[in-house]
């Protein structure tokens, strides 16, 4: 797992990365100037949508190790319960929608390693009757829960949608793509490429064998 998230990480999304990633042929001779057009639209869609599906991977990875791994347990509700009145709102989407989770913090190995970015979460001294029984041991393994809720970071429900119509529109490309790579037609050089990826749609490029 950590060989691919370095890959994503480190990935340069220009031509030549994308072209390889995505097994298209590079230095291509078109016979018109609407084939040249589709095939420079459709490279800069996947240009432009890997490099923002790699920034929301950076943003938002801590988050998603977080529920991917199972989200740490509070050992106090950050402020009051939910009431009736402000579920309705979520419902309707009259709250701004955030992401926050709990981390379980060892402050001597964060510090040492310098990941332990207070500006990213909040300390949570308060804690219930349950809880303070456990104080001694907590202490001892030096673990205090903080919430981590980053204020600088633009999140809606409508992004996050967007971002896997995007990654879908890749996964399709990459599939497509090795597909005929691993089995090419000896008559012609096909690949295809994203036009629109809510709709779904596609240029298939077709050049006979010869005419590349």
């Amino acid at each position: 797992m950590g060989e691919v998230t370095n890959e994503i990480r480190g990935f340069k999304a220009d031509c030549k990365s994308i072209a390889k990633a995505f097994h298209i042929p590079e230095g291509l001779t078109f016979s018109t100037p609407e084939a040249q057009k589709q095939y420079e639209h459709g490279m800069t869609n996947l240009v432009d949508w890997t490099a923002d599906l790699v920034r929301f991977y950076k943003d938002h990875e801590f988050f998603y190790n977080q529920y991917k791994h199972g989200l740490t347990v509070a050992m106090r509700p950050f402020g009051m319960m939910y009431s009736p009145e402000q579920v309705e709102q979520d419902r309707n989407e009259e709250r701004k929608p955030y992401l926050a989770v709990y981390d379980n913090l060892n402050l001597n190995d964060a510090t040492k390693k310098g990941t332990a970015i207070l500006r990213q979460g909040v300390m949570m001294p308060c804690f219930t009757d349950n809880v303070r029984r456990a104080l001694p041991e907590l202490e001892r393994r030096n673990e205090w829960l903080r919430l981590v809720n980053f204020k600088d970071l633009a999140f809606s429900f409508e992004g996050l949608v967007d971002h896997a119509y995007k990654a879908r529109a890749c996964i399709t490309t990459f599939c497509a793509n090795f597909s005929r790579a691993v089995d090419p037609d000896p008559n012609e050089l096909s690949f295809q490429l994203p036009v629109d990826h809510r709709t779904h749609q596609t240029y298939q490029c077709r050049i006979p064998k010869g005419e590349e």
